[in-house]
C-alpha cells in the first residue's frame, strides 16, 4: 500500500495549457522518487471528458491524463503528502 498524495500536472485544451490537481497514490523508489500507482482523481474527476469554464475549447480528456499519469516516476519534492513522508 502507498501513500496517497496530491500535485500538479498540466493538459493540452483547445487554447494552449490548463493546471490541473491530481491525487494518486505513489510507492517509493528512492528515498527522492515516488512512481505513480493509481489515480485517484483529476481535479476532482474520475473520468470522461470535462471543462473547467463550460467552454468546449477548454475540454480534455481525464481518462487520457490517467493513462499518461501512471507509471510515471515523481520526485518526492514534487508531491503533497498528506501525513508526511514516511520510508
Amino acid at each position: 500500500m502507498g501513500e496517497i498524495v496530491k500535485y500538479n500536472a498540466a493538459v493540452r485544451v483547445g487554447v494552449g495549457w490548463r493546471s490541473v490537481e491530481i491525487e494518486a497514490e505513489v510507492e517509493a523508489v528512492s528515498l527522492k522518487r515516488s512512481r505513480v500507482v493509481r489515480v485517484i482523481s483529476v481535479d476532482g474527476n474520475f473520468g470522461g471528458f470535462v471543462s473547467r469554464t463550460g467552454a468546449d475549447r477548454q475540454r480534455y480528456s481525464v481518462d487520457a491524463v490517467i493513462k499518461r499519469e501512471l507509471g510515471i516516476i515523481k520526485n518526492n519534492s514534487s508531491l503533497n503528502f498528506g501525513g508526511g513522508l514516511c520510508f
